[in-house]
């Protein structure tokens, strides 16, 4: 089993932002909080209540998440959450804070958000403009990355696929391949529970993460 755990500081950008969870994440109630988002907990120890683990899905990974250090550990060694920060993060954020919101079955785009014109900027070029250049360019590799990492295709756009991010929480990503007059685009649509259960930077972030999983997988299969 792989498990990632920053030795020292080195990126303030995503390890600070670490430290602040990890620091924090031992103060939860574990079993309350499962509970809560509908997650299987369990004590390494029965009985002792001094160590256990979450198990959760994110885009088609398995985790454990160790409660109260914050250890991230998969059975995949390739698992994205082990490999990057941001993942580790995203799944400590969902634990701590996350709501388990079901969705209606419609979808948004991100500035359809509460704060999403707020937000717009970042969003799009964190995650439309790189998606757009990713994909876009490349739709055989784009159709590869997403049913590698579970994604289901959906008829829209030169190519589409919707994704189980985490929790009762989907995402959409479609792309358009550019040609001499136009540049390649992409949209993505969230599930509707994204407005309620998670925050502007969770959605930004969960695009982020489910755009790098597919281009880690664009070779799959070649």
């Amino acid at each position: 089993m792989e498990a990632n755990r920053p030795a020292e500081i080195k990126n303030n950008k995503e390890e600070v932002p670490l430290q602040f969870y990890l620091e924090r994440f031992p103060a939860i109630d574990p079993a309350k909080r499962a509970e809560e988002l509908g997650l299987f907990y369990q004590e390494t120890e029965p009985g002792t209540g001094q160590r256990g683990f979450f198990r959760i899905r994110m885009l088609n990974t398995d985790y454990e998440v160790y409660w109260p250090d914050g250890e991230v550990a998969s059975d995949d060694p390739d698992a994205l959450a082990v490999k990057r920060i941001q993942g580790q993060i995203m799944l400590l954020r969902y634990i701590m804070e996350g709501k388990s919101v079901l969705s209606t079955g419609g979808y948004k785009t991100f500035r359809e958000m509460p704060w999403g014109e707020v937000y717009i900027k970042p969003f799009t070029g964190r995650c439309l403009t790189r998606s757009a250049y990713k994909f876009g360019t490349n739709i055989a590799g784009f159709k590869r990355g997403s049913e590698a990492v579970g994604g289901e295709a959906r008829q829209h756009g030169d190519a589409g696929y919707e994704f189980d991010f985490i929790g009762p929480y989907k995402l959409q990503i479609f792309v358009w391949e550019g040609d001499d007059e136009f540049p390649p685009s992409a949209q993505i649509l969230y599930s509707d529970n994204f407005a309620s259960g998670l925050s502007a930077e969770d959605c930004v972030v969960a695009a982020e993460l489910a755009i790098t999983a597919v281009s880690g997988k664009m070779s799959a299969g070649k």
